[in-house]
C-alpha cells in the first residue's frame, strides 16, 4: 500500500499507521506521506473518499500523554465548532471507533503515539502566483474567523487546553513569556542568553525591539474585541484556493492572542516581495469589509510582526540539532534579524 519515508522519531511507522487507520475505520487503497518533520501527515485514499491521518510528535518530553492529548483534542474541538457553526472551509475532524477525537497508540517508543484524522480538502497553493484577489479572500476568511471567535458562540468546555500563541517560549514547557503577562526584562535576559553567539550590538537591538513590543501591546490591551482564540499560522502553505473559495488548513498552532497577530504571520511571509504593499492592502481592506480594524492597527501590526520575528529566532535556535542544517538555521535567524533592525530603526514597511 505504501512505503513510508524515514520518520526519525518513530521506529515502526508502518505498524502504527495500520493501527491508527483501523481505529478510524479507514481502509486505505493508497497512502501518501505528506510530511514528517513535526507531525507525520498522510493522505489516505479510500473507496469512500480522501482523508488525512496525523501522527503527533510530542513537542516536549516533559509533558504527559494526558496533557498532550487534551491539547490536540482542543484544536479539534474548535475545528468541529467552526465546521458546525460557520460556512468557513476548514478541515472537519473524524472521531475514532470509541467516539473520541484523539487516538492513543501504545508503542515501543519512549512515548505513546497520538493520532487524529480529518476529512481531506482539495485546493491549490500559491506562492509566487499570489495576487491581490487571493489576499482579499484571505482577509475576508480571517475576519470571519475572528468574528466567530469574538462572538462567544464557542464556549471552551472544561479541560480545553490551548496555549498563548503570542508567547516567546522559555527554556521549559512552563516558563513561556507572553506579552502583557510577563516582565520584558525576563524576555530580554532569556533571548540574550539564547543568542549568545550573536554580536553584542545585535543583542541591544533585540532588547530595544522586545521592550517596544511589550510597551505597544500593553497599551493595546486584551479586550474581548481584540484578543481571543486564533489560527496563529496563516501563511501561503496553510491557505489554499479551490473553485473560487479560500480554504484554511493546519490548525496545529491554534491559541490565544490578539486577533491582529494573525496578520503578523500573513504579512511577515510576504514582506520581502516587490508587490508586498498591494497584497497587504488587499488583505486589510477585505478584512475591514467584514470586521472593523482597531484604531492605529498599523502600529500594532508592526509590533506584532516584530514579535513574530522574535519568536522565529527563538524557535530556530532551540530546534533539535541535526533537524535543520546549521547554515540554514542561521540564514533564518539573519532574515528575522534584518526585519527587527528595520523595526528598531522605524524603517520597516510593516
Amino acid at each position: 500500500m505504501f512505503t513510508p519515508t524515514k520518520i526519525t522519531w518513530l521506529h515502526q511507522p508502518q505498524k502504527i499507521v495500520a493501527e491508527a487507520l483501523a481505529q478510524y475505520g479507514l481502509s486505505a487503497t493508497r497512502l501518501t506521506q505528506m510530511s514528517s518533520t513535526s507531525n507525520a501527515v498522510f493522505r489516505v485514499a479510500t473507496v469512500d473518499g480522501n482523508f488525512v491521518l496525523r501522527l503527533h510528535r510530542f513537542s516536549n518530553q516533559n509533558i504527559e500523554a494526558a496533557g498532550w492529548t487534551s491539547n490536540i483534542a482542543s484544536e479539534l474541538l474548535w475545528l468541529q465548532a467552526l465546521s458546525r457553526d460557520t460556512d468557513l472551509d476548514v478541515p472537519h475532524p473524524l472521531t475514532n471507533q470509541q467516539g473520541e477525537l484523539v487516538t492513543l497508540i501504545d508503542t515501543d517508543e519512549d512515548k505513546p503515539v497520538l493520532c487524529s484524522a480529518l476529512m481531506w480538502m482539495d485546493g491549490r497553493f500559491y506562492n509566487k502566483g499570489l495576487r491581490p484577489i487571493h489576499l482579499a479572500k484571505i482577509g475576508t476568511l480571517t475576519a470571519s474567523l475572528h468574528n466567530y471567535s469574538a462572538s462567544g458562540q464557542f464556549v471552551p468546555p472544561p479541560g480545553f487546553n490551548r496555549d498563548r500563541a503570542d508567547a516567546i517560549d522559555g527554556p521549559t514547557r512552563y516558563s513561556e513569556f507572553p506579552p502583557m503577562q510577563s516582565d520584558v526584562r525576563d524576555v530580554v535576559d532569556y533571548l540574550g542568553r539564547l543568542c549568545s553567539e550573536l554580536d553584542a550590538a545585535l543583542g541591544k537591538m533585540i532588547t530595544a525591539s522586545a521592550e517596544r513590543v511589550w510597551a505597544d501591546l500593553e497599551e493595546f490591551g486584551m479586550g474581548s474585541d481584540r484578543f481571543g482564540l486564533i489560527h496563529a499560522d496563516i501563511h501561503q502553505w496553510n491557505y489554499m484556493f479551490w473553485q473560487g473559495k479560500a480554504k484554511l488548513i493546519d490548525f496545529n498552532n491554534v491559541g490565544y492572542a490578539h486577533y491582529l497577530y494573525d496578520f503578523s504571520v500573513i504579512l511577515n511571509n510576504l514582506v520581502d516581495r516587490a508587490d508586498y504593499a498591494v497584497l497587504r492592502d488587499a488583505a486589510l481592506q477585505a478584512y475591514q469589509r467584514t470586521r472593523p480594524l482597531p484604531t492605529n492597527h498599523r502600529r500594532y501590526i508592526r509590533s506584532l510582526i516584530a514579535l513574530r520575528n522574535l519568536q522565529l529566532i527563538q524557535w530556530t535556535l532551540i530546534w533539535p540539532a541535526g533537524s535543520i542544517e546549521r547554515k540554514q538555521r542561521w540564514y533564518d535567524v539573519e532574515e528575522s534579524l534584518t526585519h527587527l533592525r528595520l523595526y528598531a530603526a522605524n524603517e520597516d514597511s510593516w
